[in-house]
């Protein structure tokens, strides 16, 4: 198992997030306060998501991003770009629906900007799971892409067993925010 790690870079109105490793449900907490900030943050016109040396983004992750991508877009009228190199992984976005909510693009960031101040944000992950985020992720996951209402729908009913039973939940980010639908 290699260590997610995520970093991150900005030029003038663009910021860039690089997601290396595995990016697993344990590490998307530090994922959705970092998208949480790149949408409150007014100058930013430009938002990319590099996944291109990502060995695996589990189902969390993937909505988790399309939580903050639905955001994004319901703030700057644009979706934000989904940069992917690696075509199983490029096709795990389009059969989640990511393609409803980002700009896929199958090139180098490179050709975008030049990231040589890449810095890291986070490295690895937390040894806790928030049950709420990662019912919140695969609800955006169903939201956007009716068919995985399918595929999620044991995990669904078990998290929100486990969440109507606790009391004391985490906060989720985007919860306020974060539309139904991608626009």
């Amino acid at each position: 198992m290699s260590d997610m790690q995520l970093l991150d870079y900005s030029q003038d109105d663009c910021y860039l997030i690089k997601m290396t490793g595995e990016v697993r449900a344990n590490t998307c907490p530090q994922v959705d306060r970092l998208l949480e900030r790149i949408c409150a943050t007014p100058h930013l016109k430009n938002f990319i998501v590099d996944v291109t040396a990502a060995t695996l983004l589990d189902s969390t992750a993937l909505g988790t991003l399309a939580r903050g991508a639905m955001v994004w877009r319901g703030i700057h009228s644009k979706p934000p770009t989904l940069i992917s190199t690696h075509p199983d992984v490029t096709q795990l976005c389009l059969v989640m629906g990511l393609d409803q909510v980002f700009e896929l693009v199958e090139a180098p960031v490179t050709r975008f900007l030049d990231p040589k101040g890449l810095r890291p944000v986070c490295v690895g992950g937390s040894t806790v799971l928030d049950p709420h985020l990662i019912l919140e992720a695969h609800r955006t996951l169903i939201s956007i892409c009716p068919k995985n209402a399918e595929i999620f729908r044991d995990l669904i009913k078990i998290l929100e067993s486990e969440s109507s039973n606790s009391s004391s939940a985490p906060e989720i980010l985007f919860s306020q925010k974060s539309p139904n639908k991608p626009h």
